[in-house]
């Protein structure tokens, strides 16, 4: 109850505002519910987020994303509630930095208790009074959690540490598709595969994307597009499997009824983008997703950017390459 006082004074939220959160309170929240983030913004209109125009090659998470009309939403004033646990980032030691892209980063922990090494999202500070940011990362975070398949990286547990959002996963060693492709075409003799030097077949790298498909076909049969698949964002293991990572544009469609995969976005129909959203990577979008057209998006847009991914195993480049973001997507539109 103390935290719900100080995020009534911190927001100086009006008695009525305050009425009916008091009464969300008793009614839904447990002891184990905190609020994180809330839509405060009164508005009969939609509210645009930007984000710096990225370079190509680079995932544009929310380019000219429109938030849904308050009419959409239960109440203007919507609360955005995580499930936590006990578990705080100071439970984890820092060994250093895996990666980092313009939603966050990523870096090595020791879990303290388990005694293993794990992989651990941090949310980029700088987003985290950003609702709709807040909601999409923890989407991203229930979305792996519930794609239980060998091929999608585990989610072990999400949390919160002050306002610093954050979730873990099992840590993969490896490299992605796109230096196998590299390799390839580094070693064609007399305009014939050979195999690399690290071993892969040009056979080996079809085998890989056929193993990527079945992946997403699995999580089209569960609800979810990936919207950003590329050969980055396919990691080979060091035991040879086959990783399908970064859902962080992932989207659930179809009825929500009808959802096998629930996330709080998608059960409390929070932070709908409406057409003029712009999600993924420039060279492998499908068109659908080039111009902004949400309601068309959908297990297709995979497909078509596997098809990219095909075409860049066979001769070495993307089909649409330019040399800015905007260049690749008028491109892909012309």
């Amino acid at each position: 109850m103390k935290s719900l006082h100080m995020f009534i004074e911190k927001h100086k939220l009006s008695k009525e505002a305050q009425k009916d959160l008091m009464r969300i309170w008793e009614q839904s929240f447990s002891s184990d519910l905190t609020i994180q983030e809330a839509n405060l913004s009164s508005r009969s209109d939609a509210t645009i987020i930007s984000t710096p125009k990225p370079e190509e090659g680079q995932t544009l998470p929310f380019q000219s994303s429109l938030l849904a009309p308050s009419d959409s939403i239960p109440n203007a004033e919507q609360t955005v509630r995580l499930s936590t646990n006990t578990r705080t980032i100071d439970m984890y030691e820092r060994m250093g930095l895996l990666g980092k892209g313009g939603m966050g980063l990523v870096i090595r922990v020791f879990d303290k208790q388990l005694k293993r090494s794990l992989a651990l999202k941090l949310l980029n500070p700088k987003l985290t009074k950003d609702n709709a940011s807040c909601v999409r990362f923890i989407e991203e975070a229930q979305i792996c959690a519930q794609l239980q398949h060998p091929n999608i990286v585990p989610v072990y547990s999400m949390g919160t540490q002050g306002e610093q959002l954050y979730f873990t996963m099992r840590e993969v060693e490896g490299f992605h598709l796109g230096t196998v492709i590299a390799e390839l075409h580094e070693s064609i003799v007399d305009e014939k595969w050979q195999k690399t030097k690290g071993g892969w077949s040009f056979r080996q790298s079809i085998e890989i994307l056929i193993q990527v498909s079945k992946t997403i076909a699995f999580a089209h049969s569960k609800g979810v597009i990936h919207r950003d698949l590329k050969p980055s964002n396919i990691m080979l293991g060091e035991f040879g499997e086959v990783l399908v990572i970064d859902w962080g544009v992932a989207k659930i469609i179809g009825d929500n009824k009808d959802q096998n995969i629930k996330t709080s976005r998608s059960e409390q129909r929070i932070f709908d983008t409406l057409s003029g959203e712009i999600s993924g990577t420039p060279s492998y979008m499908s068109p659908e997703q080039a111009n902004g057209t949400i309601h068309r998006q959908g297990p297709w847009t995979d497909i078509y950017s596997l098809g990219c991914i095909l075409y860049e195993i066979l001769s070495g480049t993307p089909p649409y390459v330019g040399k800015t973001a905007k260049a690749v997507i008028q491109r892909i539109l012309s």
